[in-house]
């Protein structure tokens, strides 16, 4: 069989998961390819031809009020009216027609997958019944991300399959945690400790849709998708409510203008571009709330990029390739 991963990856995570899943597939014989769609697709025009604004963004303007409210960045009109985006997409479906699966990750925001993925999906060309499923990587966990990104696509008329998950590096904890506890050799031994573990439910994932060896695409046995269960419902609410109440010690536009050398990563590097560097002063600017992918916090080589006090002087995650040391362990 021949498989699609298909993938929004913000600090490397899901990069990470797709590459270990795409491993353990190629190992049973299969061909699997691996398709990020930052570098197939501008996110930002994504966004804006098919807006997804998450519950949290709009809770983030209300409890931490910013210049420009992100509502006002998007218009209700989501008709395509980029043609270079209606090429790309042309070009994407012509090219998944290869595929006999698609599998489809994000990251879980607030149990959401993230809003330019959530756009990417509303753009993808109606299918007929394509195998597809779903795959993400989380921190506290994906509650109702399944649900809401299998509808997401059936509606595009896919027909999901499966769903697999699980959390790699907490890139969205680490800067608020202090780094003698978070440092580079600590993320480096749980890295190494996540490995087989990760591996192992990948494993019971291919197994539960019989993806095995020599398996046609006739042969694929969709899992069962129930309910989202209710101690995770009830769970997941208290957690949301937590991270709601929390919002205005972790959500804001702060840079540390002492630390700031002006280099423009963090524009340049932002999925949404919703960063820009301020004509004047030449800092970074943003006056809405973003999706909080969290890259900007993380890639800045100077810890300028804050948020809010919270994350001074705190750890930061630096990519896998520093974390390769960690040793390979294959997916089997």
């Amino acid at each position: 069989m021949k498989i699609l991963l298909v993938y929004f990856s913000a600090t490397g995570n899901t990069a990470f998961y797709a590459r270990s899943l795409a491993s353990a597939i190629a190992g049973r014989g299969h061909r699997c390819d691996l398709l990020d769609v930052e570098k197939r697709f501008d996110l930002r025009a994504v966004w804006h031809a098919a807006p997804v604004v998450p519950r949290y963004m709009i809770e983030a303007q209300a409890r931490i009020p910013l210049e420009t409210p992100v509502g006002s960045l998007v218009s209700s009109e989501n008709e395509i009216k980029n043609e270079a985006l209606i090429e790309a997409f042309d070009k994407f479906d012509r090219y998944i027609a290869n595929f006999d699966i698609i599998g489809f990750g994000s990251p879980v925001y607030f149990f959401e997958p993230a809003a330019v993925f959530s756009s990417f999906i509303k753009l993808i060309p109606v299918q007929t019944g394509k195998k597809a499923f779903t795959f993400a990587t989380h921190m506290e966990g994906p509650v109702w991300f399944r649900k809401n990104i299998r509808e997401a696509l059936e509606a595009r008329g896919f027909r999901i399959i499966g769903h697999a998950d699980d959390h790699i590096i907490h890139t969205e904890l680490l800067p608020v945690m202090p780094k003698f506890i978070a440092g580079e050799g600590v993320q480096k031994a749980y890295l190494r400790y996540r490995r087989p573990r990760i591996n192992k439910k990948i494993k019971a994932f291919l197994d539960s849709v019989n993806l095995v060896k020599g398996a046609a695409p006739d042969q694929i046995q969709p899992a069962e998708a129930g309910p989202v269960p209710q101690m995770d419902q009830l769970v997941g609410g208290l957690v949301e409510k937590a991270l709601y109440a929390t919002l205005k010690f972790s959500m804001g536009s702060r840079i540390i203008k002492e630390k700031c050398v002006k280099c423009g990563l963090c524009a340049s590097s932002c999925p949404m571009k919703m960063i820009r560097m301020d004509a004047d002063t030449g800092y970074p600017v943003r006056t809405s709330h973003c999706m909080y992918c969290l890259r900007c916090i993380n890639i800045c080589p100077v810890e300028a990029v804050s948020y809010a006090p919270l994350s001074d002087g705190r750890a930061r995650f630096r990519g896998f390739e520093k974390l390769e040391a960690a040793g390979r362990i294959p997916a089997r």
